[in-house]
């Protein structure tokens, strides 16, 4: 943890990775309406300017774990929120392979 990361076994790394596709998939399904109210262009600057906010996380999500607050309430509420802000920050990344040959 040292040098980053969170300090976690394998088996919660797993559960995370798995809440993590969960998020995206909720993200999807919610990216139609978005992106029918604010248009397609809209909505990848949206989620690109979003981007450099879900790097803010990891390093307070660092600072928690190393403090022994990984199982604390503000740690998991900011995990949660960093799965879905990063889930829809992607959505920009997802959209611009769309329009790649």
């Amino acid at each position: 943890m040292a040098s980053g990361g969170l300090g976690l076994s394998e088996a919660a790394i797993g559960a995370h990775t798995a809440f993590r596709a969960l998020t995206s998939i909720l993200v999807i399904f919610a990216y139609a309406p978005l992106q029918r109210r604010l248009g397609t262009v809209r909505t990848y600057q949206l989620s690109l300017f979003i981007w450099p906010f879900t790097i803010m996380f990891l390093p307070a999500l660092n600072f928690l774990a190393r403090h022994g607050q990984s199982d604390s309430l503000l740690f998991k509420t900011l995990l949660v929120t960093f799965f879905f802000v990063w889930s829809f920050a992607s959505l920009g990344l997802r959209e611009w392979n769309l329009f790649d040959p």
